[in-house]
């Protein structure tokens, strides 16, 4: 069943299932191992961290995830793409990470300066 709100569950999950259990346990050791920094192929790839960032609202699960791939950023909520700090994050590790800032954070001109410095061709993305 899909759900209009990605980081709700739909009503027929129910908190109190084996199901629910399980994937509250695998979804906390998921989180931990990315906070850690432990390399995605250690728990089956970008697909799993793909989809864990399109569905967490965690800011801290997010800088980490956009510290090591600054790529990430384009799966983050709006909310993220619009943070300053995750942005430079982003930017500082992928500098063309840039284009999928929010666009008033395009024109910063110290995030524009990371950007660059990291990748010369994400000037192409400042506004």
């Amino acid at each position: 069943v899909a759900c209009a709100d990605p980081l709700r569950l739909p009503p027929s999950f129910s908190a109190s299932s084996a199901a629910a259990r399980t994937a509250v346990e695998v979804l906390a050791r998921l989180r931990g191992l990315m906070l850690r920094g432990v390399s995605p192929e250690a728990y089956r790839g970008r697909a799993v961290e793909d989809s864990l960032l399109r569905l967490q609202a965690d800011r801290a699960l997010v800088l980490a995830a956009v510290s090591r791939n600054g790529a990430a950023l384009r799966l983050t909520r709006p909310e993220f793409r619009n943070d300053r700090e995750v942005v430079m994050a982003a930017v500082r590790q992928r500098g063309r990470a840039l284009c999928y800032a929010d666009q008033r954070l395009r024109s910063d001109r110290e995030l524009v300066l990371a950007a660059v410095g990291q990748n010369g061709r994400a000037l192409e993305h400042a506004e």
